[in-house]
């Protein structure tokens, strides 16, 4: 049995018409008959009833018919992953993948880990700029001058590929900055 033959008695039997399913099938009408014939052979079951202008499918071809639809659909899904994994791209089952989005889909439990490139002091800054401070708050608050805030402010822009406040602050909120109190320690 050969997928070929699944398809050529899906397409039958979703249309229960010899002649539509060999046009669909870009194939002759009597080549296509003897194809379903020689399955019904090989599976020593009659699949379908044919009438002089009707077909039905037996008990037999309902349940094949659910078979043969998920081991095409099964097929094809082999196919792609076959052809993804040639492209470079990973697949994983469901199990797996559920996990990986759950993992990914919540903010790190250590917001040093979210924004690895930025130094303890910048992210205690981005931690401010979350809760909406100005630049005159967080250098009162940290005992640093302004100019050293907005230069902090600057480097964290930079290393964030954000143009503004607002987006460093979206960023922050995102990744569970900007929800403690101002006393809890970054580390």
């Amino acid at each position: 049995m050969e997928l070929r033959h699944l398809r050529y008695f899906v397409t039958v039997a979703e249309l229960l018409n010899f002649t539509k399913a060999a046009i669909r099938l870009r194939v002759a009408q009597p080549a296509l008959s003897r194809q379903i014939r020689d399955l019904e052979d090989e599976l020593g079951v009659q699949l379908l009833e044919r009438g002089p202008r009707a077909v039905r499918l037996t008990g037999a071809g309902a349940t094949f018919l659910d078979e043969a639809k998920a081991v095409l659909q099964r097929s094809d899904e082999a196919v792609k992953a076959v052809r993804a994994v040639a492209n470079g791209e990973a697949i994983f089952g469901p199990g797996i993948a559920d996990r990986l989005q759950h993992f990914l889909s919540r903010p790190p439990s250590d917001p040093n880990l979210a924004f690895p490139q930025l130094t303890s002091r910048e992210t205690e800054i981005l931690h401010l700029l979350a809760k909406h401070r100005t630049n005159s708050e967080i250098a009162a608050e940290l005992f640093l001058s302004q100019k050293t805030v907005r230069n902090y402010v600057s480097a964290i822009f930079a290393k964030l590929h954000v143009a503004d406040r607002a987006e460093a602050g979206r960023l922050a909120r995102d990744a569970g900055l900007g929800e403690r109190s101002v006393d809890q320690p970054l580390r």
